[in-house]
């Protein structure tokens, strides 16, 4: 129900939190933030899944899991979708917020998982 109402408004996909207001996943994807600077994602007992690109980006670099609410995301410099069928994925729009280009950030992270997996 919430990809179909996402898809209404022109989204690709939709962001969910639990039943505590807590950041926790995508409807078909793993979240990832930076904030400070630094790459965060939500912690399992928040209720999200264990994506297999989730857990290689755990083990490739510093990211930081935690309990956020999911307001984390409109003070976020950028949230990036990981998953199976598109490794990870640049958010350029979170509601009304124009989030920009893709950063250096994120395509160095990207070139790393694609070497740690083996992909592409």
């Amino acid at each position: 129900l919430s990809l179909a109402k996402a898809k209404e408004a022109g989204a690709d996909e939709a962001i969910l939190s639990n039943t505590k207001g807590e950041l926790c996943e995508g409807s078909m994807s793993n979240v990832f933030f930076v904030k400070d600077g630094k790459i965060c994602t939500p912690a399992l007992e928040c209720g999200c899944l264990p994506g297999t690109v989730r857990e290689a980006f755990l083990e490739i670099g510093e990211v930081q899991e935690g309990r956020w609410p999911i307001e984390v995301l409109n003070e976020a410099e950028e949230i990036w979708l990981t998953s199976s069928t598109r490794l990870v994925s640049w958010v350029s729009h979170y509601g009304e917020r124009d989030l920009g280009e893709r950063s250096q950030l994120f395509q160095k992270s990207r070139e790393a998982l694609i070497r740690h997996i083996g992909a592409f």
